[in-house]
């Protein structure tokens, strides 16, 4: 029988179009689409040449319990709250990937990973890829970082309101409210969502009033690259979207409205989707070379087809790093972060086959050029 993928969660938006980038990369591998609703991970499994599904319950003590065949890999694409589903493949040394995430909760697992472990010698990689876009911002970041001393990282997302978005996204933007932890200066400060704005600029479209919002690439990033300070910032593309949902968290309102029973106004607020709407990314990354000269680099990345497509194609190159497909050296044993140890350059590869633009602009002239410099903006 062939190695097989275990896609938790598979028949949600992100899943849905994985399972058909796997399918049609790897047809030697089968596709498990996993979830609490037989009915629809049947459905999609049927429109797949080499696919079977299988009801499966994050909630479960032990989610693996009664799966069949042992997969080769388990992606994880709903929310693993309980860690129950790690805790499974942790039992039975199955490589996990989890791109679902938020920072806290990456933050946890890490740090409850030993005692997870306990029963097992972590012979399989554990992969945490919850950056922005199952890390592919991150990644990209930290190439641009590779060969100098970098001294800051900002991370400017904006966000299409016709895109596709799944449940977890709103559930995301349900916590704005909730404090959350940078590194600035080299100082670990408390930061709130929609504070610190600034400008950024995004080609074709100009200049952009983006504002702070939790995501692991501020976690990740300090550690990996050494930089002093990391930021990711997000707009809408209605700015009155953008004015609201602002105007709403600093005046506590959000907060206000927090609560279970005022879910549904909430997803009126913030849960929308569409058909698809362009999802754009600036990176921009400051620091010294070897010479002591300043070095900023800055990138934006382009996905017509919307976040939940770049989603889908970053978790496709997890996939393609751990089982050391498609050039990857596979992944090694243990837990890891996905933008530490993926090869960004086999990344952009990936991202142009799927039609993802990455531009690059570079310069050497004491720091910011003039017409991309970052402004405050209230």
């Amino acid at each position: 029988m062939p190695d097989s993928i275990l896609l938790a969660g598979g028949y949600g938006i992100v899943g849905t179009q994985l399972a058909a980038m796997l399918s049609k990369r790897h047809p030697n591998y089968r596709l498990i689409i996993g979830g609490r609703s037989f009915e629809r991970a049947q459905m999609l499994a049927s429109t797949l040449p080499n696919a079977s599904a299988i009801t499966l319950n994050t909630d479960d003590s032990d989610p693996l319990a009664n799966v069949q065949e042992t997969p080769h890999l388990v992606v994880s694409l709903t929310n693993d709250s309980g860690d129950k589903l790690l805790s499974s493949c942790l039992r039975r040394n199955i490589p996990y990937l989890d791109i679902t995430r938020w920072t806290e909760r990456v933050r946890h697992a890490v740090a409850v990973l030993p005692a997870l472990q306990s029963t097992s010698s972590l012979t399989s990689p554990v992969v945490f890829a919850s950056s922005w876009m199952a890390a592919v911002a991150a990644t990209l970041a930290r190439g641009a970082s590779m060969d100098m001393v970098t001294d800051a990282i900002t991370i400017d997302v904006l966000y299409g309101m016709n895109d596709k978005a799944g449940p977890n996204s709103a559930e995301y933007m349900d916590r704005l409210e909730l404090p959350f932890e940078v590194m600035e200066g080299g100082l670990r400060k408390q930061k709130k969502s929609f504070t610190d704005g600034r400008l950024a600029h995004f080609q074709e479209l100009g200049d952009v009033a983006v504002y702070r919002f939790d995501a692991p690439d501020q976690l990740t990033l300090p550690a990996i690259t050494g930089a002093n300070s990391v930021s990711t910032r997000i707009a809408f593309s209605s700015v009155m979207a953008t004015r609201l949902l602002k105007m709403l968290v600093r005046t506590g309102i959000w907060r206000a409205i927090s609560g279970d029973q005022f879910t549904s106004l909430r997803r009126a607020i913030l849960y929308n989707p569409g058909t698809g709407d362009h999802h754009r990314i600036a990176i921009e990354v400051v620091g010294r070379e070897g010479d002591s000269s300043d070095v900023y680099r800055r990138m934006e990345v382009n996905d017509p087809e919307g976040q939940t497509h770049l989603t889908a194609v970053g978790a496709l190159i997890q996939v393609d790093r751990i089982l050391g497909l498609n050039g990857h050296i596979a992944a090694r044993a243990g837990a890891q972060y996905a933008e530490a140890e993926t090869d960004p350059a086999l990344l952009r590869s990936t991202l142009e086959e799927f039609g993802v633009t990455v531009l690059d602009f570079h310069s050497r002239s004491g720091g910011y050029p003039h017409k991309n410099s970052p402004r405050q903006h209230s």
